[in-house]
């Protein structure tokens, strides 16, 4: 008997952004609109995203994308983190 797989947190035409920007390359755009939900891979769904900046489809898992209204917060704390990272003053053990 075929696994059940989990529903897709996503739909098609859905817009969604990447949760984190580490190791994308400056100037990847922050919104992409879901084209298609690929078939689930040993229990990890992935998607087909694009945005209008850019000549081509992106292959994400579910992991690594979040509803666009999300997204915004994400960076903040995200790049909150990285500031404090890079200048917070060093402990002292």
């Amino acid at each position: 008997m075929p696994e059940q797989s989990q529903p897709a947190a996503f739909s098609v035409d859905e817009t969604v952004s990447l949760r984190s920007r580490a190791g994308v390359p400056l100037g990847t755009p922050n919104s992409f609109t879901v084209k298609t939900i690929l078939p689930s891979d040993n229990g990890h769904r992935y998607y087909r995203i694009r945005s209008m900046e850019e000549a081509f489809d992106r292959i994400v898992p579910e992991a690594n994308l979040v509803a666009a209204d999300q997204c915004q917060t994400i960076h903040d704390d995200e790049a909150r983190r990285n500031f404090r990272m890079r200048f917070a003053p060093k402990r002292r053990r």
